[in-house]
């Protein structure tokens, strides 16, 4: 779908306070559709890739198990998938919950407050979905942890008719999507998906 100027504009002025990956999360595109609006536009000046030594990565990915993962993210202004990705190879970042290996059993490492809060911290910002993967944690032990303490607002499930989808859909096309998302409490991708079946004719 075509976005309005004001709206790609406003996605490449977030690219320099959060970068990239980040700001399409915040918008709901693609990072590669920032990347084209700004070959267009020229708002921010891109970056050289930083490539990173299997001792560098050792470094960032032994902070996070030390620290946390959302420290070593802002420590070393890294995104998620980045270093989770090495991980995946390197094996060294534990995400809260993970169950420690024993001598004779597996035992499992139960998180302290400070992990609980971390968890919920990081859901606050990013999601619940991307919480379950960063810590390897079930959705529904976060969803039980957060009805004490109360760090973020759990969304109901919503339904919504073909007419009301269509008046939102119109919405967004006048302003934007995330102007849209934000006066309907949806997310940017929910609005998204819907655009995208009415496009394909998907009912």
């Amino acid at each position: 779908m075509a976005y309005p100027k004001e709206f790609q504009i406003a996605a490449l002025e977030h690219v320099k306070k959060v970068g990239t990956i980040q700001a399409a999360i915040d918008f709901g595109v693609d990072p590669k559709t920032i990347l084209r609006w700004n070959r267009e536009h020229h708002i921010y000046k891109k970056q050289e890739m930083r490539k990173f030594t299997e001792e560098q990565k050792r470094e960032i990915l032994t902070y996070a198990n030390e620290h946390s993962l959302t420290s070593a993210m802002r420590e070393y202004n890294l995104d998620i998938y980045t270093i989770l990705k090495w991980n995946e190879k390197l094996n060294i970042y534990k995400p809260t919950g993970h169950r420690a290996e024993a001598t004779h059993k597996k035992k499992y490492e139960v998180p302290t407050n400070e992990k609980k809060q971390e968890v919920l911290d990081f859901v606050k910002k990013y999601g619940i979905s991307k919480a379950v993967r960063a810590f390897n944690i079930p959705s529904s032990t976060i969803q039980t942890w957060n009805k004490k303490e109360q760090v973020y607002k759990a969304r109901k499930h919503r339904t919504f008719t073909e007419a009301q989808k269509a008046l939102i859909i119109e919405q967004a096309k006048k302003t934007s999507v995330s102007e849209a998302a934000k006066k309907y409490n949806l997310y940017n991708h929910q609005i998204h998906n819907w655009i995208k079946k009415t496009e394909k004719g998907d009912k």
